[in-house]
């Protein structure tokens, strides 16, 4: 069953820029390459791909989705503890360093997930009604 879900971790050895709210900038381009490179070594056969960063350090937001056909997603508990357990193993995150305590997996979409081009549409049923909840480009 495919599963999607928005996480989050807060990295502390970066300062904030302004400039990674736009998601045109360079800044903004060149951090979120880096964090989906090693996101997709840490969750392979899934899709990883940056939503935003926010201030707190530098707060990123991601989403990973596990497509239907790879066998059963992982649960959300299962998406923190790998990048959790990363972190215990190397200290750190790549480059990175990351608060464990910031690692946070939740909007567990695990009910239905379609594929339109390479719009994600994840839809959760409710009294045999689909309801569409979001629709985000890869």
């Amino acid at each position: 069953m495919p599963g999607a879900y928005e996480s989050e971790f807060r990295v502390t050895n970066l300062d904030w820029d302004p400039k990674l709210q736009d998601k045109e900038s360079q800044e903004f381009k060149q951090l979120t390459a880096e964090v989906e490179s090693r996101l997709g070594e840490l969750y392979p056969g899934a899709q990883v791909k940056v939503v935003d960063f926010r201030r707190g350090s530098v707060v990123v937001k991601f989403r990973v989705v596990y497509p239907e056909g790879e066998g059963p997603a992982p649960s959300k508990e299962e998406v923190e503890r790998m990048l959790r357990d990363r972190l215990e193993k190397e200290g750190k995150f790549g480059e990175f360093d990351v608060d464990a305590d910031s690692v946070h997996a939740g909007c567990e979409k695990t009910l239905q997930v379609t594929y339109i081009s390479r719009i994600i549409l994840c839809f959760f049923h409710l009294n045999s009604r689909s309801r569409h909840v979001r629709g985000d480009r890869l």
